[in-house]
C-alpha cells in the first residue's frame, strides 16, 4: 500500500472505472488493470460520496460525523482506504 494522500488534495475518481451496486455495495471494475473490487457498506458509502471531488481530509471530517465510533480510529480507515483506491488506480487527485 502506498502512503497516504495529500490530506488537502482534492481526489476524485477515475475515469476508467466502472461501477455496479449489488445489495446496496459497490463493485468496481478496473478497465485498465482488468481488476474488480468489491467494497463493503461503508466503502461504497465513501465511493458515492467521492462522486464529487473531494480532499481526504472533507472525507475523514464527514465520516466522523456519519459513523459513530473513535474519531482517530474513524480517521485512520479512511485514509488506509483512500490509498488503497489510490494504489489501485482507482481514486486520483484532481489535476
Amino acid at each position: 500500500m502506498s502512503d497516504a494522500p495529500d490530506p488537502q488534495r482534492l481526489l476524485r475518481r477515475a475515469d476508467s472505472v466502472l461501477e455496479t451496486e449489488i445489495d446496496g455495495e459497490i463493485v468496481l471494475m478496473s478497465m485498465d488493470r482488468g481488476t474488480c473490487y468489491g467494497l463493503d457498506r461503508i466503502g461504497s458509502d465513501i465511493w458515492r460520496t467521492l462522486q464529487t471531488p473531494i480532499t481526504l481530509a472533507q472525507l475523514q471530517d464527514e465520516c466522523s460525523q456519519r459513523y459513530s465510533g473513535d474519531p482517530g480510529t474513524i480517521r485512520t480507515d479512511v485514509s488506509r482506504l483512500l490509498s488503497e483506491l489510490v494504489s489501485e488506480q482507482l481514486v486520483e487527485p484532481v489535476p
